[in-house]
C-alpha cells in the first residue's frame, strides 16, 4: 500500500478509541529518537501531543508528534525527507482533503 492510499484509509475509517496505553509516551520517546537521529540539528523541539499524550484518555492509537523548527523554509525543506523516513506530515494530509 503506498503512502496516499494509507492516508485516504486513515482519513475514511471508522474512528475507534483504545483504553490509555502505559506503552505510548515510550513509543513517542522511540519516534522522537528516531527523528533526531534522522535529522540531527534541524529540530527545536519535538513534542507528543494529541490524545495519547494525555494519561488515562482513552485514544485512538496514534502518535502524534509536534516538531518545531527555525523558520518556514526549514519546515519546507523536510517534508520530503519526513515522507521518505514513512512519516505522514499536516502538510500531506491537508493536500489528501482537496
Amino acid at each position: 500500500m503506498d503512502e496516499t492510499e494509507s492516508l485516504n484509509r486513515a482519513i475514511h475509517e471508522d474512528v475507534e478509541l483504545f483504553p490509555y496505553n502505559p506503552n505510548w509516551p515510550a513509543m513517542f520517546q522511540g519516534e522522537r529518537d528516531r527523528l533526531l537521529h534522522l535529522f540531527p540539528g534541524d529540530f527545536l523541539a519535538i513534542e507528543h501531543i494529541g490524545s495519547t499524550a494525555v494519561p488515562g484518555l482513552s485514544a485512538k492509537p496514534i502518535i502524534d508528534i509536534l516538531a518545531g523548527v527555525d523558520s518556514m523554509s526549514g519546515a519546507d525543506e523536510l517534508m520530503e525527507p519526513l515522507c521518505q523516513a514513512k512519516y505522514a506530515t499536516s502538510m500531506e494530509f491537508n493536500a489528501s482533503l482537496v
